[in-house]
């Protein structure tokens, strides 16, 4: 009778956790974000935007406890070992949609994965990566693979080889919300990102504040 409800929650969070996990991962649904080119100036004078490709969004539609945003599931998927199927659940379906997208002729497009710390220092993932490449026949180019700047502060030099041996697959990466984290520019440098995604809070008030 002393548990309070929080700690029920977290409890039913995790046992249905499990349970989805051993399900194949089936009632994590991947949703997408469109990625907008620049604004492109055409013969009008106006501005026109392309759409580029767009960023995989995973969502958890638990049968029992309901549609859960990534705040509420993922940081308790990585504290209990389950971010590593989970995350290869996500990119593997992001790759297949690429795929779909680029087959319909109504241009090229790439897709953005996120993928976390605890994937980064498994022993296989770029092998994870170069089979889901593979059996997709997608250009690698059009896989963009997001980190956050907590990799920044592990091993470094175990990262950048990482690192390195992804692109070396042809695969573009990107560092995500660069400024809330506690990386400093030197070791961002010292990494191969082709992309840095500065956080929304240093860019939010550009247009009114001077």
């Amino acid at each position: 009778d002393n548990i309070d409800s929080s700690s029920i929650h977290r409890l039913d969070l995790e046992k249905n956790m499990y349970d989805a996990i051993t399900k194949s991962c089936s009632e994590f649904e991947v949703y997408f974000q469109p990625v907008i080119s620049e604004p492109i100036d055409n013969k009008s004078g106006s501005k026109q935007y392309k759409h580029v490709g767009a960023e995989a969004l995973v969502r958890w539609n638990s049968s029992k406890l309901g549609f859960l945003s990534p705040d509420e599931f993922v940081p308790l998927a990585e504290y209990l070992g389950l971010i590593t199927p989970l995350g290869n659940h996500v990119l593997r379906k992001a790759c297949e949609c690429c795929r779909q997208w680029n087959e319909s002729g109504t241009g090229e497009y790439a897709v953005s994965v996120n993928l976390s710390v605890v994937q980064i220092m498994q022993n296989d993932i770029v092998d994870v990566i170069r089979k889901n490449i593979e059996e997709n026949h997608i250009n690698p180019h059009n896989l963009v693979l997001e980190l956050t700047e907590r990799l920044a502060i592990n091993d470094l030099a175990r990262t950048k080889q990482t690192l390195l041996d992804i692109k070396a697959l042809g695969v573009r990466l990107a560092l995500d919300d660069f400024g809330t984290g506690y990386s400093a520019l030197s070791s961002i440098r010292a990494l191969p990102f082709d992309i840095i995604k500065v956080d929304q809070n240093f860019a939010k008030d550009l247009a009114e504040d001077d």
